[in-house]
């Protein structure tokens, strides 16, 4: 199994507890990109289940933890690993959900604290001058996304995560990317007044994004 695979599995599996967010109306304000528990449920078994954990936290200690997401300017957005072995709470069969929202909701759906569990978190952090100044969980943001009717967004955003892994992204995607940019536009205030620039268009949205500005020749 490649690295590429491994990735796969943490995207869909990021998917899998968003699914399980709107499905139960969680507010999932910081859940777990996945355990093992999660990657077992999508087909991963004991021996491929371990290469993962070994391959993450490699990455981690060698400094291969974030992709940047946004940059203009003094300005920066990425997406953080992070890996920790922490106690997280369960609801049957593979819901896990922040310790937030655990004792809220014990005696709704028996949840269970497990301890000592592998897990992955991602964050998108936004940095000014290299000083952070806010940070966020993946699957929260994503979830808010689709309260506010950007279901397509949400769709897109798993679709051009997939393709860039698999190096598959080809000029049919542009809809994903025209996704992204109206949604942008949609929340262009609220982004300005913490100091995001919103591009003009899909042209300058990409070359905001580096990993699709380095595909398309920017």
């Amino acid at each position: 199994m490649r690295i590429k695979d491994y990735i796969n599995y943490l995207v869909d599996s990021i998917y899998s507890q968003l699914d399980n967010c709107i499905k139960l109306n969680l507010l999932c304000r910081d859940p777990p990109a996945t355990t093992s528990q999660i990657l077992r449920s999508l087909g991963l078994n004991d021996y491929y289940i371990r290469r993962f954990w070994g391959l993450f936290k490699n990455c981690l200690k060698e400094g291969r933890n974030s992709i940047t997401l946004y940059r203009y300017k003094g300005i920066v957005f990425k997406a953080e690993v992070e890996v920790k072995t922490d106690a997280i709470c369960f609801i049957e069969p593979t819901v896990f959900i922040d310790r937030f929202e655990c004792e809220e909701l014990s005696h709704k759906y028996n949840s269970k604290l497990i301890t000592n569990a592998n897990t992955i978190y991602i964050y998108v952090k936004g940095y000014v001058n290299n000083e952070l100044f806010i940070k966020i969980n993946a699957i929260y943001l994503l979830k808010k996304l689709f309260d506010l009717g950007e279901a397509n967004t949400v769709n897109s955003i798993k679709i051009l995560s997939k393709k860039l892994v698999n190096n598959s992204l080809t000029f049919n995607d542009i809809k994903h990317i025209v996704n992204l940019f109206k949604t942008l536009l949609r929340f262009s205030c609220e982004l300005r007044e913490i100091g995001i620039y919103v591009p003009k268009d899909e042209t300058e949205t990409i070359r905001l994004i580096p990993i699709l500005a380095k595909l398309r020749g920017f």
